[in-house]
């Protein structure tokens, strides 16, 4: 885990992660500034939408690269 990586639950409502996830429509597309290692993008693909990232921490970046 990195510095900004946070463990969210997407079907957890009360949570900021959660409700995107729930409002984000299926096919949608999604550019997330700051993404830190894409967690929260991981759920929206695994919602249906499409999603590109970008943050400026190599490490986040790196793990990002590797996961791909």
């Amino acid at each position: 885990m990195t510095r900004y990586e946070a463990r969210t639950e997407s079907s957890n409502q009360n949570l900021s992660h959660g409700r995107v996830v729930e409002l984000a429509g299926h096919g949608e597309k999604f550019l997330e500034i700051g993404c830190a290692t894409g967690y929260l993008g991981r759920q929206l693909v695994e919602h249906g939408c499409e999603v590109s990232g970008t943050d400026l921490d190599p490490d986040d970046v790196a793990f990002l690269l590797e996961i791909r």
